[in-house]
């Protein structure tokens, strides 16, 4: 499991209003959610009855390493390595040499995954001689749109497996690095696309310090819709019921 998730905490305290497992009240609900990576802090927007929007406080967000220069296809690619309650291997687009767009989904995931793979690489020869170095979970491709304060980007976990959502934790991840890069400013916010379109609402609340460095405290806005109910049934006869 992974032990932070975004738009799995906006899906899970949707549901947890909407099906009364959690009461709301008229206009907006607090909910505190304990995960591996921390705790969270969650404020759902209600109208008529339904979970509009949720905003989750995402446990700090920082920069490791800015630009590791990481070999690929014979050139030299700029990677940052940034936490967001998960590990992300960071590269724009065009230093991947691929568009952003649903068509390239399959070719994006492949590349994306060698590029992590290497990255992966390079931080175990650091912790074999003796470093310490983070283990990257996924690789985020990524476009920005300066002039709308827009990103557009697709988290790949592994050759035939991305994230279908904006990606939460990978919203934070960024918005850490945008923020040491000078591209976001203080509580500014910017919306992150993923790669069907639907978008996140992203902002720094403030700065803190994790992890013996400097960090943001990233709050990250998003919607979800409970699409279908399930039932589990134990027969008395199965003889693996229990």
């Amino acid at each position: 499991y992974f032990n932070m998730c975004g738009h799995g905490t906006i899906g899970a305290v949707t549901c947890m209003l909407e099906t009364g497992l959690v009461t709301p009240g008229e206009t907006e609900a607090t909910v505190c959610l304990e995960v591996p990576a921390g705790t969270i802090d969650v404020r759902a927007v209600i109208q008529e009855g339904h979970v509009t929007s949720v905003s989750l406080e995402n446990v700090p967000a920082y920069v490791w390493e800015r630009e590791l220069k990481v070999p690929f296809e014979g050139r030299t690619v700029p990677v940052a390595l940034a936490y967001g309650g998960l590990w992300y291997a960071i590269v724009q687009s065009d230093d991947l040499g691929i568009d952003v767009l649903p068509e390239n989904i399959r070719k994006l995931m492949e590349r994306a995954d060698r590029l992590k793979a290497e990255v992966n690489r390079q931080l175990d020869q650091r912790r074999a001689a003796g470093e310490q170095a983070p283990l990257m979970d996924s690789a985020m491709v990524y476009t920005r749109f300066p002039e709308r304060k827009a990103t557009k980007n697709i988290v790949v976990l592994a050759h035939n497996k991305f994230d279908r959502s904006p990606c939460g934790t990978g919203s934070s991840a960024l918005a850490a690095l945008l923020t040491e890069q000078g591209l976001l400013d203080g509580g500014e916010p910017f919306t992150r696309e993923g790669i069907l379109g639907t978008a996140f609402q992203v902002h720094a609340k403030h700065r803190v310090e994790s992890a013996g460095r400097q960090a943001i405290q990233p709050v990250v806005t998003g919607s979800a819709y409970i699409t279908s109910f399930g039932q589990l049934v134990i027969d008395s006869r199965d003889p693996l019921q229990g």
